[in-house]
């Protein structure tokens, strides 16, 4: 027993001189600057209960509450505030765990409050004066010692405070604390909160921007470690978030804190930079700070309005968006700057044993807390020591609100929590350490020493502690300290003249689809509407972002370089090559591929005129069969006139297969036909000139006997002979070029269309299909010219050369006007092609058949008598016709010295003056 008591009294002397050393030096460190608070944060409120009047063992909590402001140096304590609600919330819930006796029923519950002052280096004093309690308390008659802390209130105090409390193994809960960083549990491992973090916060604030759709928006922080850690939080996530979510910020401001005299310059500075270019555009502000700095802001705002005309009309439609820090707690006057107020705060129950026993209080029963006389004074706005504004202390009460309104402050729920998570470890601990529900020494610091509970143990329970609370349904802590909570989403209201911040909706954690829910009236004050804070307005379909150097948000809508580009207002995309940008150019849509057909507006004249054609054609075949044996028809040569017919009939049908859907057949039947139909006609044409022209050219002889190559069948077999020529050169195109339909999408129409044609360079098909019949119409058309002065009982010669006359006409406009819309597309090529074939079979048909039919109906009718010779002619062959008719034309010349018809003679007829008797 000697022994331990040795080895203990050794253990408590290393601590103590440990602890000494770890106090003098932070004591340097915070007054290093001579930054000593005023008397105000010496006091404390405490609450031990006398232990004459009470065998119970006490264990106290202590607090580090924020009962004044920081003053305009940011050294020293300021004026007292509403936040001295906390002290008593702390004071109210130490008296309701000691009235429940199913809580600590053996244990009593003190306190200890200090002041922080909203200042780290305040805090920092009281926290050492907690820790120096602690670790003396052992050493001195003292019977108490802080087993832990709640509090502080700003981030930036708690960290500090924390700090310490690590080193020293104090058990901290905070109550508005929500800096991230206090997650760590590396470097505060001793620190647990009863309010959300921040990352919970930032996340509620960037949903609420994205539920309004506020893209382009201004955030501003106080200059601590609460402000900083928490804008850039939300900045990170609406600037990660996808398109449909994303926003970004217009400007980040920072004003320091704590507020000195020369922060005033920068909350000018920070409404100046609302003026700018492009950020002006930005309607809503987030301010991830302290409500010293919203103020500050606001009356910024206001003095600006007052000499700037034109920076009050464009700052009536600012939104304010704040945190739990400030959202609820302005007070009248500037909320009336502000006019629209959105917030997010954690979502708590109010307290209403609280507002009872608050109410209660009143300045001549209330002594034991050192700040209620001065708070008194701020709430009724008296002195208790100034005659000439005195306070009426029997005639005034917190309860009849008969001075400032009473309005509960938003930590305080939390607060009683904190006390209450303590009491609940503590009664835990007890219940499983002990034997009765009184403290042990297995759960003390030092046996038989002051009840200061075990750090360790006590956090262990901490961790795993879990209760119906104040502020919600059940309080418990995870692995890092840290509550899982929802927020309020909170909206100023202004009903005459009254300024009321309610809740209108929530935000919930585990909701990651709709996280905010709006239950309430969004009430947008002096505005017909909800606002839009956007920078720049989304470009259209067929536009792309420019943006503006320095503004992630802010750009200008150029047109997409490429007619077949698309966007979505965002970036440029161009289509396939077989698509095309829609009419909005939002979407890539099929080019529609067309073809000549017979729908077309070009094609329906032309299968007019074909059908009328193939008509035309067909009757005049029928005439002619049916007056087969007629010496007109006969005179005709009916085998090529058939040939003739047939070619022009193939004409007529060739234009059916330029407007049937292009395929490799449809191609091949193109190709060929163009020329073959057209060879057809014209080799028809070419031998039967020649064959007149050999005819009425020859010597007549003695012998009289006919001349070779002109029967009908030699001129069939001649007139095939000259076709094959082109059925050669037709087939040596075909197999050189393989026929192939395909659809030349880099040549879109106009209408937005491309077509789907043969494969087949235009130059070499007209070369091909037309250069071989050029010839024969230049042959043709020469020997007709030849034989135009044949006599007028055969005139043949002269409808053929008006034909050939007619079809050089047609096909010198044909060729000029086909190159000529190379470049316009195949269906003006086609058109072209289509309208020469149709005229140039309607030329033979007028002007070689119709003159035949006339004349073959006159004499029909009877309006032509015929003499018996010319009756019996009718029955002779085309051939022995042209030879009479020769032979009685030289007979003419011989006896009149002149032809019957008065033509001027070939030079062949000279010879008939030489011919014989025998011969006539």
């Amino acid at each position: 027993q000697v022994g331990q008591v040795i080895a203990r009294s050794e253990n408590i002397m290393i601590r103590s001189t440990f602890c000494l050393l770890s106090v003098i030096c932070c004591c340097l460190q915070v007054f290093v600057e001579e930054s000593h608070a005023v008397a105000a944060s010496d006091d404390a409120y405490v609450h031990k209960y006398d232990e004459a009047n009470s065998s119970k063992p006490i264990v106290v909590i202590g607090g580090i509450v924020p009962v004044h402001e920081s003053a305009n140096d940011g050294r020293h304590c300021g004026d007292i505030t509403s936040s001295f609600q906390r002290s008593e919330a702390i004071a109210y819930a130490v008296d309701q765990v000691n009235k429940d006796p199913n809580v600590l029923p053996g244990i009593r519950l003190g306190f200890e409050v200090r002041d922080s002052c909203r200042l780290i280096n305040v805090g920092l004093e009281q926290a050492l004066k907690f820790i120096s309690d602690r670790r003396i308390a052992p050493l001195s008659n003292l019977t108490y010692g802080v087993s832990g802390v709640v509090g502080a209130s700003l981030s930036s105090v708690s960290i500090a405070v924390a700090n310490l409390f690590q080193l020293f193994e104090v058990p901290q809960i905070s109550f508005s604390s929500t800096a991230q960083s206090l997650s760590n549990t590396d470097l505060y491992k001793y620190f647990l909160r009863t309010v959300p973090p921040d990352n919970f916060q930032a996340r509620a604030l960037a949903d609420l921007v994205a539920y309004f759709n506020w893209t382009y928006v201004v955030a501003v922080n106080s200059g601590d470690v609460y402000g900083r850690e928490g804008i850039q939080e939300f900045i990170d996530i609406i600037e990660s978030r996808n398109d449909t979510l994303r926003g970004c910020k217009a400007v980040a401001i920072e004003i320091p804190f704590p507020s000195t005299d020369d922060t005033i310059a920068d909350y000018e500075n920070a409404v100046q930079t609302l003026t700018q270019q492009y950020i002006s555009n930005a309607t809503v502000i987030v301010l991830f700070g302290h409500s010293p700095t919203a103020e500050g802001l606001l009356d910024a705002v206001a003095e600006r309005r007052n000499r700037d005309p034109a920076f009050a009309n464009q700052s009536s439609d600012l939104v304010w968006i704040g945190t739990d820090a400030w959202g609820d707690r302005l007070d009248d006057e500037h909320l009336a700057i502000a006019q629209n107020v959105l917030s997010v705060n954690p979502k708590q129950n109010s307290s209403e044993g609280f507002d009872e026993y608050f109410k209660s209080l009143h300045i001549s029963n209330h002594s034991a807390n050192p700040w209620f006389e001065e708070y008194w004074e701020y709430y009724f706005n008296c002195s208790l020591n100034d005659p000439t504004n005195m306070c009426d202390t029997a005639n005034q009460h917190i309860s009849a609100n008969t001075g400032r309104r009473y309005k509960q402050q938003s930590a305080i729920s939390f607060a009683i929590d904190a006390v209450n998570a303590f009491a609940h470890a503590i009664h835990n601990l007890v219940t499983e350490k002990c034997d009765s529900y009184e403290l042990c020494n297995d759960i003390v610091e030092v046996e038989d020493g002051p009840s200061v509970i075990r750090a360790p143990l006590l956090l262990q329970y901490l961790l795993n502690v879990s209760f119906p609370g104040e502020s919600d349904d059940l309080v418990q802590f995870d692995e890092n300290g840290d509550k899982i909570g929802d927020y309020w989403i909170k909206n100023l209201h202004i009903n005459e003249g009254r300024y009321e911040v309610v809740n209108i909706g929530t935000w919930r954690s585990n909701n990651d689809d709709e996280p905010v829910e709006i239950f309430g009236d969004v009430v947008w004050n002096g505005m017909a509407g909800r606002p839009e804070s956007i920078c720049s307005w989304p470009c259209k379909g067929g536009e792309f972002q420019e943006f503006v150097q320095g503004q992630d948000c802010c750009f200008n809508c150029a047109v997409c370089p490429d007619e077949r580009d698309i966007s979505d207002g965002t970036v440029c995309k161009q289509c396939d090559l077989t698509e095309i940008a829609n009419d909005n150019k939002t979407d890539c849509i099929p080019i529609p591929v067309t073809y000549f057909g017979f729908s077309s507006a070009l094609a329906i004249p032309a299968v007019i005129l074909t059908c009328l054609g193939i008509i035309a054609t067909c009757s005049v075949i029928v005439v002619l069969a049916v007056f087969y044996g007629h010496r007109i028809v006969k005179a005709s040569s009916r085998e090529l006139s058939g040939m003739l017919l047939a070619g022009i009939l193939l004409c007529y049908c060739m234009p059916f297969f330029f407007m049937i859907k292009p395929s490799a057949p449809i191609c091949a039947i193109r190709r060929f036909g163009v020329g073959f139909c057209l060879a057809l006609c014209l080799s028809a044409l070419v031998i039967k000139t020649i064959r007149i022209h050999r005819i009425f050219n020859r010597p007549i002889t003695k012998s009289n006997n006919s001349l070779p190559l002109i029967s009908p069948l030699s001129q069939v077999v001649l007139t095939l002979m000259l076709l094959l020529v082109q059925v050669a050169f037709a087939v040596v195109w075909l197999v050189a070029e393989i026929p192939s339909a395909s659809v030349d999408y880099n040549n879109i129409h106009d209408d937005k269309t491309v077509e789907l044609r043969c494969d087949a360079s235009p130059y070499a098909g007209i070369g091909i299909s037309l250069g071989y019949n050029i010839v024969l119409l230049f042959v043709a058309t020469y020997f007709a010219f030849r034989t135009r002065k044949i006599p007028k009982n055969f005139k043949e010669t002269k409808y053929i050369n008006f034909t050939a006359y007619t079809l050089g006409i047609v096909w010198l406009a044909f060729i000029p006007i086909y190159f000529g819309t190379v470049s316009l597309g195949t269906t003006y090529q086609i058109t072209s092609q289509v309208y020469a074939i149709v005229f140039s079979a309607t030329t033979i048909l007028s002007c070689f058949f119709i003159p035949k039919l006339y004349y073959l109906f006159l004499s029909v009718s009877g309006k032509i008598t015929e003499t018996s010779t010319q009756q019996q002619q009718q029955r002779k062959s085309s051939i022995a016709y042209l030879e009479e008719l020769r032979v009685t034309t030289c007979k003419d010349l011989k006896h009149n010295g002149t032809l019957a018809d008065n033509s001027t003679s070939f030079q062949s007829y000279a010879d008939c003056a030489t011919q014989t008797d025998t011969e006539e």
